[in-house]
């Protein structure tokens, strides 16, 4: 393992075991960046200060949070098949941030055939809004999620004074026959403009397309646990979950 106190600049790539012994540990006692465009193998953030991203990175091995927050901005980040999130239980402290704009790349991960579960967490300044995937069937070989965390109201919803101020940009592709679901974690009462919480209903507006999918109205239909404050979706045969 190597541990780094300063900044990281990768331009070229790095190997290891994918253990708790290998890769590159930052535990700097300030802020440190990231960037390059090398590959990365296995990364651990142990440093209360954080880093931050100063442009896209992909890793081929774990990302590990042991403190701190990693903060991508606007860019992207990567996650190949092989590569998990440690450090949980995460929150405030330690997730990984974006900017929480339209325009942000979110966190990507790329998933191997058969099942998966796995936790997206993210989140933006002051809000972590985790999004969870339980994968129960897939026949691809190769595919991925991405994940944006969006701290205002959907653009394209007609009333945003009665509608939940964040929303989530999905990105899918090479999916084939993918079924499970997901959960999206938001803020109670913060983001709750409108009516009570427990008239809301989950929608989803797939992309290509200009229709909302709505849950219908009522608590054993709409979507919504009121308790921990998320939105559940269910996918059946899909082939596309962008949106």
């Amino acid at each position: 393992k190597i541990t780094l106190l300063g900044h990281l600049v990768n331009n070229s790539s790095y190997l290891d075991n994918n253990t708790a012994g290998g890769g590159i540990v930052l535990a700097g006692t300030s802020l440190q960046q990231i960037s390059g465009l090398g590959g990365f193998g296995r990364l651990e953030l142990n440093n209360s200060a954080g880093a931050t991203t100063l442009n896209d990175i992909s890793l081929q091995n774990d990302l590990v949070l042991t403190s701190g927050v990693l903060n991508i901005n606007s860019n992207q980040l990567t996650l190949s098949p092989s590569s998990s999130i440690g450090g949980a239980p995460f929150g405030l402290t330690k997730m990984i941030k974006t900017d929480g704009a339209s325009s942000s790349l979110g966190l990507s991960k790329f998933f191997s055939i058969g099942t998966a579960n796995f936790t997206f967490p993210v989140g933006v300044a002051g809000k972590y809004t985790p999004g969870n995937f339980n994968i129960t069937a897939n026949s691809s070989l190769g595919y991925y999620i991405t994940v944006s965390p969006v701290n205002q109201s959907a653009p394209s919803v007609l009333d945003p004074s009665n509608v939940l101020q964040y929303y989530w940009q999905i990105e899918s592709s090479g999916l084939s026959g993918l079924s499970g679901n997901a959960q999206f974690y938001y803020l109670a009462p913060t983001d709750v403009f409108g009516g009570p919480e427990n008239v809301y209903v989950s929608a989803w507006l797939e992309n290509p397309g200009t229709i909302w999918i709505k849950s219908p109205v009522g608590p054993a239909t709409d979507n919504v646990n009121e308790t921990s404050h998320f939105v559940h979706f269910d996918f059946s045969s899909t082939n596309n979950i962008s949106g």
